[in-house]
């Protein structure tokens, strides 16, 4: 039966061949020295490594011995590589969440969420009257109000290049897509 090893578990599959390789020959090398340590790996590799008796060996003498019939050979069982890393799509789906939350957690910095809707019909109502009714409080809410939709466009902005910018992420770039900051917000709430 073929051992599947998980890519997850050992990072790269070249470099994980590579390594297996070079614990087989490392095993088969160790036979020829007397008091030194067997070589050890990564429980992953050892896995894939093992050891045949030679057939005419002496069973008493132990690993490594060389007996009557000449030393152990070690083989590499059979494995393959399963990629067991989550899909593009859902890599990307999770960096995308990512940006929406940020943009949720600026969002609510710079209103929390219980305010917004009073203030959003306090300015419909500042709106209604006309400009020789507004009071200075009415023209300094209006104020505040058009500073912090204007901070929170740029933050939505932002977040939708962000989030465009994900969309385009190949296997080949998306580990090592970083986002670039939020603009610095500076509203009456902050």
């Amino acid at each position: 039966m073929t051992r599947q090893i998980p890519l997850s578990q050992i990072g790269d599959a070249d470099g994980f061949k590579k390594r297996v390789e070079a614990f087989r020959q490392a095993k088969i090398d160790h036979q020829k020295t007397i008091d030194v340590p067997a070589p050890q790996e990564h429980h992953v590799v050892e896995a894939v490594v093992r050891r045949v008796p030679h057939p005419h060996g002496d069973p008493a003498a132990g690993e490594g011995s060389e007996g009557a019939g000449g030393p152990d050979d070690y083989v590499i069982d059979d494995y393959e590589i399963v990629d067991d890393r989550p899909s593009l799509r859902a890599r990307k789906d999770a960096l995308i969440h990512q940006v929406a939350e940020a943009e949720r957690e600026l969002m609510v910095a710079a209103m929390a969420p219980g305010k917004r809707r009073l203030a959003g019909l306090r300015a419909q109502d500042i709106y209604q009257k006309p400009q020789a009714e507004r009071s200075d409080a009415d023209r300094q809410f209006l104020a505040e109000t058009q500073a912090r939709l204007k901070c929170e466009a740029a933050i939505g902005r932002h977040a939708a290049e962000l989030q465009a910018a994900i969309e385009d992420l190949t296997e080949e770039t998306i580990g090592a897509w970083q986002p670039a900051p939020f603009p610095a917000s500076e509203t009456p709430d902050s």
